[in-house]
């Protein structure tokens, strides 16, 4: 079961989770709503209404949750072949919460309150919410509590045109296993500094040979 970063994990399936919402154009034609993360990440493209942007807002390690000592897995975390009957010890994972907040953008009234009924009722219902999130390889789900912190309506004008923006903050309940603490330790493997120009490989252009200080 080789798991990926638990951020970038709950990431993807909060941003899979908030697509499945729709709304309907004048038209009767159903228009699914967008959904992007917003800056740093370079990912918006040319934008549609409705849509919406997730920013990471906080990550607060949760102490009133946090237990010790050991856990019996029937699996291996490392992501290592799974003997028959055999069980995996590892320390408790360190509990998190993860802090999100998701604006969503419409330019109709009818679609800014459809967007706000499936929200309240389907993805963030108040203390009644859940995130489904897959393992890497997706052989299995874990729902992770969700909460809905806050709510706030910024309804603006821009050029002449109101735009319908609600933003909604939400906790999500999460864990770093020791698995993925160890993984994230061994991305950089090593670092080589050249000292002067003859250590530079022949198929490598370096952009500046040398620094000169004054």
């Amino acid at each position: 079961m080789n798991e990926v970063n638990f951020l970038l994990r709950e990431e993807q399936a909060l941003k899979t989770f908030l697509a499945g919402i729709t709304v309907q154009d004048s038209k009767s034609q159903a228009r699914p709503m967008k959904v992007w993360f917003n800056q740093p990440d370079v990912e918006i493209q040319a934008q549609t209404y409705p849509y919406a942007l997730i920013d990471l807002v906080d990550i607060v390690q949760s102490n009133e949750r946090q237990v010790g000592g050991d856990t019996i897995y029937d699996y291996d975390l490392n992501g290592s072949v799974v003997e028959t009957g055999a069980v995996y010890s590892y320390e408790q994972p360190i509990l998190y919460d993860l802090f999100y907040q998701i604006t969503t953008f419409s330019r109709h009234p009818r679609h800014d309150r459809e967007i706000l009924l499936q929200m309240m009722k389907y993805k963030t219902p108040g203390k009644w919410g859940f995130l489904p999130v897959s393992n890497v390889d997706g052989s299995a789900v874990q729902y992770k509590h969700m909460f809905l912190e806050g709510f706030a309506k910024r309804d603006t004008i821009t050029e002449d045109r109101r735009l319908f923006r609600n933003s909604f903050t939400v906790r999500i309940l999460s864990e770093m296993n020791e698995a993925e603490a160890h993984s994230a330790l061994s991305i950089v493997n090593s670092v080589n500094i050249n000292t002067t120009t003859t250590d530079i490989p022949s198929d490598y252009t370096p952009i500046r040979l040398s620094v000169s200080h004054s």
